[in-house]
């Protein structure tokens, strides 16, 4: 059993030594994640040691009597300790309960004091290890420490998705049936080394794809960011270039897509008398108008403070209808500083001009709501003097 028991320590520490470098290689989690896994790994390795020259010396002849207390007062003290730091990982930012770390700074005064003492442990004259009247306390104490990882890890799941909660569970019940195997069984299986080394490998792989995944859920909202306009929830003049570069150069184009282009007319004027309040509620009313009529058939973007652009596919019966529908709503528009709105409107059908890019068919589009907006200036420049 001896010889069993040194080669699962060795395997232990190499699995130690070898998780050590993945986390020095790992770049996604922080420095400070880091140092706790090294903590880990210092605490179990302590722990392993300490254990396996308690096991091995335990009676044997000569002046050891003073290591192996020593090596009992560590494989206490540090045992329970490496659950806390354990939590400390999963807890990432936020802090331990301030009991957790009194009660094991008592843990390790008592261990210590017991070296000369005997409270919870002691070695007789033949090196041979004995509990202490007050041994009782450290099983409270780690039990106390397996209740307190059992929580943690049921409080903090919360913040895991289901898949990783239940990993996470999962992880923290093989260590706690690895350490009650030998604790219950009275110390003949040698298990608590064997499920802290591997847990802690299995927390690390735990950690590091929730990482990940919650790398990815930011990247996805700074992407959204990016994308959306933040005044009108159209996508933005980033995304506008972005889904341009999609059509490629000499693509045919569908025979049914259609490009918009939309301007607000007389938006300076509306910012100079009422103010850029009235201006964004306008841009914004032409943001809902355009979306409530376009948005299902297409994309709605937001290219210019007061230009909008929709590509979008549909049938020359549909556009009719959807321009009909546009115009009613434009005109019954109405807003808390601006009464009325008016938007100028150019589209161009992919199948009217064949041969045409998306970026010439906008071209087209945008030349023909250019000459609507300068009707629209003509005309209202003609009744302010009909007046």
């Amino acid at each position: 059993m001896i010889r069993y028991y040194t080669a699962v320590v060795i395997f232990c520490v190499i699995v130690l030594f070898v998780n050590s470098i993945l986390v020095f290689e790992n770049d996604v989690i922080d420095r400070n994640v880091k140092n706790k896994f090294y903590l880990i790994h210092l605490t179990i390795f302590v722990g392993v040691l300490s254990e396996w020259i308690s096991v091995i010396f335990d009676g044997r002849p000569g002046n050891i009597k003073w290591l192996l207390l020593f090596v009992r007062f560590l494989d206490y003290s540090v045992t329970p300790l490496t659950g806390v730091h354990i939590v400390s990982v999963i807890m990432q930012e936020k802090k331990s309960e301030l009991w957790i770390h009194w009660l094991m700074i008592a843990n390790m005064l008592l261990h210590f004091v017991s070296m000369f003492t005997g409270l919870t442990f002691t070695v007789d004259d033949q090196n041979f290890y004995h509990h202490g009247f007050l041994y009782f306390l450290y099983p409270t104490v780690y039990m106390l420490t397996i209740l307190y990882v059992i929580w943690t890890f049921i409080e903090y799941g919360k913040n895991y998705s289901k898949d990783h909660r239940i990993s996470l569970f999962t992880i923290c019940g093989f260590v706690i049936f690895g350490v009650l195997c030998q604790e219950l069984d009275g110390g003949s299986v040698r298990t608590v080394c064997f499920s802290l080394t591997v847990g802690c490998v299995l927390i690390f792989t735990h950690y590091t794809s929730f990482v990940l995944q919650r790398n990815r859920e930011v990247l996805s909202v700074q992407q959204h960011i990016i994308e959306t306009d933040v005044l009108t929830g159209l996508f933005s003049r980033y995304s506008y270039n972005e889904d341009l570069k999609k059509f490629k150069e000499n693509q045919e184009l569908p025979e049914d897509l259609v490009v918009f282009e939309f301007d607000v007319n007389e938006l300076k004027a509306i910012n100079d008398k009422f103010g850029y309040e009235a201006g964004d509620e306008l841009i914004v009313g032409a943001s809902e108008c355009i979306l409530l009529t376009f948005g299902r058939f297409g994309k709605c973007y937001r290219v210019g403070g007061d230009e909008f652009v929709t590509i979008a596919n549909m049938s020359r019966s549909e556009l009719i209808k959807l321009n009909e529908s546009f115009l009613k709503l434009v005109y019954s528009w109405r807003g808390e500083f601006v009464e009325n709105m008016t938007i100028s409107c150019g589209y161009a059908y992919a199948s009217d001009y064949p041969g045409l890019t998306v970026e010439r068919l906008i071209n087209v589009a945008d030349r023909i709501m250019y000459d609507e907006k300068r009707k629209f200036y003509q005309s209202h420049e003609h009744d302010r003097r009909s007046r």
